[in-house]
Formats: C-alpha cells, structure tokens, sequence
C-alpha cells in the first residue's frame, strides 16, 4: 500500500483512523493529488461506547465524541457499525476527505487537517468517496454524504485545492458513485450516477445532463447489471486532466 492509517493523522485527540481508502485522483501543476476518504472511530473508555460526530454551529462545524454508558438502558448496539441511543442512531466511524501529495505517485504526504468534513444536517454522517474532474480551469469534487435520509451526492470546486466552494447536493437520496464527464457534450454537462433501487429493477448506470452543474435532467438507463456474470456495475471514474 502506499497510504496506510498510520500514515494519517486523527482530525481529532480520541480520534482514530481506521481506513484510508476510495480516492479520487487528479494532477495539479507538478504534483499527483490523492482526495482520500479517511474514516476515523473513537478510542476505547473503559465502561463506555463511544461514537464519533459533528457538531453543527450556524455556518461552522466541529468533530467530537458521543459517549454512552455501557449499562444504560437507551443504548442498544446496531450493529457494528453503529450505536442507537434514545432512538437517534449514531454511527460507530465517521469519514471525511482528506488531500495526500506526491511527486512520483508513490511517496505520498499527507496533510494533517481534512480538505472536505461535515458541514451541515446534509452530512452529519460524514463525507464519502470524492471523484474530481478537471473542467474549463476549475476542479469539480463530487463526493457522496451521509446523513439520517441516507446518502446522497454532494458537489464542490477549487482552483488551488487550500479552499473549496461548496454548491450543495446535486443528486437526491439514495443517489451516488457520481462521475461528471471533463468535457461539455454540445453546451451540456454530462454525468453518469448510480441511483439505488431497492424496488424494481435493479441498482444500474444512469446518464444525466446539466447547464450549470448544479441542475441535472434528462436521466436516462444506459447500463443495467446481465444476468449472466460479468462487470460489476459499482464505481465509474472519469480521469480528469
């Protein structure tokens, strides 16, 4: 591996990281740019489950920790992944994006504080699996979040990739895995996404189009899953520059 958990710093004391994996990847100016997706959990209290959160104040957001005695009686264990507390269910790790550089793509620093963390209700269960594409000077980072109505697919762009402007989700519940394309198609924005289906049919390859990014229709099936093995229709990545 060449990023290990290790290697990643805790966003938080009482914080740790326990996966470094899904990135995005992109070039810019001389360096190879990894946006990984970093899960952290808490460290064990003895007597006590502990889970990771955000904390939400007006237009700021900070990491903290949750924390229930064993022995109370509105604890019940999820599963493990999680933990429900008084009805409100709590997960047991919590994501963000975090910026790893190189100059080989191989020997990677990684930076010490998130690029891109929970900002608002929208993600109050973390930020998930970025994808970037470079278009017309500007790098689009669509990424999925998570919250109590499931996850969803955010979007959000940089030129310089030390700050982002966030522009909000871009694909309703239960909608991710989103790949925008690094081109227009005549004066059109096109992306492929992976809406969930949990009804009829099931989960396939969609294609979309926009004016602006931010507005999408036109949807259209282009790709379902055979019946008889073969490609897993799961992630799509477009390579951006």
């Amino acid at each position: 591996p060449i990023i290990k958990p290790e290697d990643v710093k805790p966003s938080l004391e009482g914080y740790k990281v326990l996966g470094a994996f899904n990135p995005g990847a992109t070039r810019f100016k001389d360096e190879i740019l990894l946006l990984l997706r970093v899960a952290e959990g808490c460290e064990p209290k003895a007597g006590f489950i502990r889970a990771p959160v955000y904390r939400f104040d007006k237009e700021q957001s900070y990491p903290d920790i949750m924390e229930f005695e064993k022995d109370d009686l509105d604890v019940s264990l999820k599963d493990t992944r999680g933990v429900v507390y008084k009805g409100q269910d709590y997960l047991s790790t919590i994501s963000h994006i975090r910026l790893a550089r190189s100059k080989d793509g191989i020997h990677f620093t990684v930076e010490e504080k998130p690029f891109i963390y929970s900002m608002d209700q929208a993600e109050r269960y973390g930020v998930e699996d970025a994808r970037v594409t470079y278009i017309e000077g500007k790098y689009y980072v669509s990424y999925t979040a998570v919250s109590p109505d499931s996850w969803a697919t955010a979007l959000a762009v940089t030129d310089d990739f030390v700050s982002v402007i966030r522009k909000g989700l871009i694909f309703h519940p239960e909608n991710k895995d989103v790949a925008i394309f690094p081109e227009r198609v005549g004066d059109k924005f096109i992306a492929l996404h992976r809406p969930n289906n949990s009804g009829f049919g099931k989960a396939s390859i969609w294609y979309s189009e926009s004016p602006d990014l931010i507005h999408w229709g036109n949807h259209k099936c282009i790709i379902r899953p055979r019946k008889n093995p073969g490609p897993l229709l799961y992630h799509i990545h477009f390579s951006s520059r």
